[in-house]
């Protein structure tokens, strides 16, 4: 059940988790920025979209 509402979070999100790679591809290769930051925002951003968007999946379930 996890799984599968995760699954779901992210297929809702793919927009945000194109914009957040691509943009991490952009600062990394052409600013020049340090990797590890940038994959850790990245990161913390993709996280906190798919855990509102799962709860928003979980809240729709529990009405239904």
């Amino acid at each position: 059940m996890l799984g599968q509402d995760l699954l779901e979070a992210i297929k809702q999100q793919r927009g945000a988790l194109a914009s957040a790679i691509i943009a991490a591809i952009a600062l990394i290769w052409v600013v020049h920025a340090p990797a590890l930051p940038v994959g850790a925002g990245c990161f913390v951003a993709l996280a906190y979209i798919l855990f509102r968007s799962r709860a928003r999946l979980l809240s729709k379930k529990k009405d239904s």
